[in-house]
């Protein structure tokens, strides 16, 4: 399976966990005036969405088997986010844990969350994607124990994230209203984005460069960036459209 049919699967897996996700999240500012988020990918953590994507995939993705937190080999306190291995070698009971070896791929997954339930700022997306230091657990840190273990055949970092255009203000107006709420909700994105962007638009693929500066500066080989876009996402009022951005670690 290359990464590019792996990512083209994600995204038709993503868009059909917005549509059917049950999981209600809440804000963990006790002050906060939202209460629980409003259901959607948007508001999952990186794990829900990961262990949702799992269920949908093991269904319906022919051939290979998502397995999720597979420990490393090296230092069986750190796991790895997602393993894809044949269905066949699955179905014959291995234990992929410890026989790790027969994963084709395994994969870092990382949520590059820019703006909240609340139509705020995130300040933190862009730490988790290319800081240096261990104690952010960025995508950095997930490629380089990628390009240290002997787990998997191939292996690769797949970043995800929603973006804002022209049309996400009042996009997020008509949902609002559709769903009788008031529309605070699109007052701070608004001024998010215009205070945020230069342009009036966030997008997640500017930050490529950035993280394949920042894993040559920390003497990690990845390939080509792999690209899969998602849009017309109509669950949530913030989130709309988005990108996954993928690269396979060399050895």
């Amino acid at each position: 399976m290359r990464l590019n049919d792996i990512v083209m699967a994600m995204v038709d897996g993503l868009v059909k966990v917005d549509q059917t996700t049950t999981r209600i999240n809440h804000a963990r500012n006790a002050t906060s005036n939202y209460g629980n988020y409003l259901p959607g990918v948007g508001t999952l953590t990186e794990e829900q969405f990961r262990d949702e994507l799992a269920d949908w995939w093991n269904v319906s993705v022919p051939g290979y088997f998502m397995e999720r937190e597979i420990p490393y080999p090296e230092n069986r306190r750190w796991k790895c986010d997602i393993g894809l291995v044949r269905k066949e070698v699955w179905m014959e009971g291995e234990e992929i844990g410890r026989h790790h070896t027969e994963l084709d791929w395994v994969i870092e997954l990382k949520y590059v969350r820019f703006i909240g339930d609340n139509g705020k700022v995130n300040n933190f997306g862009l730490g988790k994607v290319v800081s240096p230091y261990k104690a952010e657990h960025s995508s950095v840190g997930d490629a380089m124990r990628l390009s240290q273990t002997s787990m998997g055949k191939r292996k690769a970092v797949i970043m995800y994230g929603l973006e804002y255009d022209d049309f996400s203000v009042s996009k997020c107006r008509k949902i609002l209203r559709k769903m009788g709420l008031p529309d605070d909700r699109a007052i701070e994105l608004e001024k998010t984005i215009r205070a945020g962007t230069y342009n009036g638009i966030w997008d997640l693929e500017l930050i490529a460069p950035i993280y394949k500066a920042a894993c040559k500066s920390m003497g990690i080989n990845i390939g080509k960036m792999i690209l899969g876009d998602f849009s017309n996402l109509s669950r949530h009022p913030n989130y709309h459209i988005g990108k996954f951005l993928a690269w396979e670690v060399l050895p």
